[in-house]
């Protein structure tokens, strides 16, 4: 990200499966559809405890669906969309690979932060969901955009996720679709409030 430049970051998501359909593969591929989305009624059938329903509930969701876990960055001076791939080190275990699952109706927050001379910015997503939970994920991500004085900073480059773990152990807990917003005073983000979502099908917060 340049200097003069402003743009608009969009994290993740649910969409439907990028699938190229050509008179060679449809009938495999439409045939591979229909058996996704019927399993779901034999899964049904024979999972039927709490531990297990999700997986019955999973096929019949994400037969037709993925759930994203990319980021595009959009570039409101000259109106195009670039795909970012964050620096990941490949070197460890896949489990300890620092990115965020896939997930949708999570909340980000845009922030900027002035460290050993140096001005970060970066954009901070809380919670979600994705079709494989049994509940919202209550975990929290910062992402740094590789912006341009950054790029020189010899010890951080920018365009990496950390996971952030509350110092006292505190956090909202596991939601979905619920709102952040980032408070300003002096010139300087001091807070970011979260507000209400969805824990469950029967419990809809209102905490602050």
């Amino acid at each position: 990200v340049e200097p003069d430049e402003d743009i608009m970051l969009v994290f993740g998501g649910i969409s439907l499966f990028n699938i190229t359909i050509n008179e060679t593969n449809k009938d495999e591929i439409l045939k591979q559809i229909y058996i996704n989305c019927t399993l779901h009624s034999y899964f049904n059938d024979k999972l039927t405890t709490p531990e297990t329903q999700h997986i019955g509930n999973y096929i019949a969701n994400n037969c037709g669906n993925e759930v994203l876990n990319e980021i595009w960055e959009y570039n409101i001076n000259k109106h195009t969309w670039n795909y970012i791939q964050p620096i990941i080190d490949n070197t460890l275990p896949q489990q300890q690979q620092q990115k965020p699952y896939p997930r949708y109706a999570h909340s980000s927050i845009y922030i900027e932060i002035t460290e050993n001379n140096f001005l970060h910015k970066y954009m901070y997503i809380y919670g979600g969901m994705s079709l494989t939970n049994t509940e919202p994920f209550s975990d929290m991500w910062r992402y740094e955009l590789a912006y341009f004085p950054t790029k020189y900073n010899p010890t951080n480059k920018g365009n990496t996720w950390t996971l952030l773990t509350p110092s006292d152990g505190v956090h909202p807990g596991p939601r979905e679709h619920h709102a952040m917003t980032a408070v300003v005073r002096d010139s300087v983000y001091t807070h970011i409030y979260l507000f209400g979502g969805i824990r469950s099908e029967s419990e809809i917060l209102n905490d602050l």
